[in-house]
């Protein structure tokens, strides 16, 4: 979610610049967008599963009093 929503706002942000203030064309690359936006979401998936390691390799009850 957090992701599309920084999608659409830099995207709705970046056409307004051009529009008002360098009068230029915007086009949206939305293959790359995508690409960036998957790449993102998967390396956050990662990171939090190589960070949860520890809590993986105890017993859920070892992990519930340890907290």
């Amino acid at each position: 979610m957090a992701s599309a929503a920084a999608l659409l706002l830099s995207t709705a942000a970046g056409w307004a610049l051009c529009r008002f203030l360098f009068e230029a064309h915007f086009a949206v690359p939305v293959g790359w967008l995508a690409g960036l936006a998957a790449g993102l979401v998967g390396l956050t998936a990662i990171v939090g599963l190589l960070n949860s390691t520890e809590a993986f390799r105890r017993t859920p009850l070892e992990v519930l009093r340890t907290e």
